[in-house]
């Protein structure tokens, strides 16, 4: 029946979006193991270090520096990018339980005007 409240469609759209979520946390786990062994691998490893020294060279100091200008906007990059991969290193690769176990909104709410402290003259 038209009229029914849960026709057999209804029925399939929540398991087709209980899939989705699914397959959206399955994406987001891959890509924290991805990046949590790119971590791990920086300091395991010359290669390891290179592929971060690169990244971090093009993604953020070619990218951002220029966008905050001053004579010392490399370093200041540098620091707050030093200030996150601590971050990081001491969350996901050591498991340091004050960092590990907070919830991320409140890690970022923490660190935000620290690192936005690095960018202002």
């Amino acid at each position: 029946m038209a009229d029914s409240p849960a026709s057999s469609d209804d029925e399939e759209a929540g398991s087709g979006r209980i899939e989705q979520l699914k397959d959206r946390y399955t994406g987001l786990k891959a890509q924290a193991l991805e990046r949590l062994a790119m971590l791990r691998g920086a300091f395991g490893t010359e290669q390891g270090a290179e592929i971060l020294r690169d990244f971090f060279g093009t993604a953020m100091l070619s990218r951002v520096a220029p966008r905050i200008g001053g004579d010392d906007a490399e370093l200041r990059v540098s620091l707050a990018v030093s200030h996150l991969i601590g971050v990081a290193v001491l969350r996901y690769v050591i498991g340091f339980p004050s960092l590990r176990d907070v919830p991320v909104d409140r890690l970022i709410e923490a660190i935000s005007p620290r690192v936005q402290s690095y960018f202002d003259d």
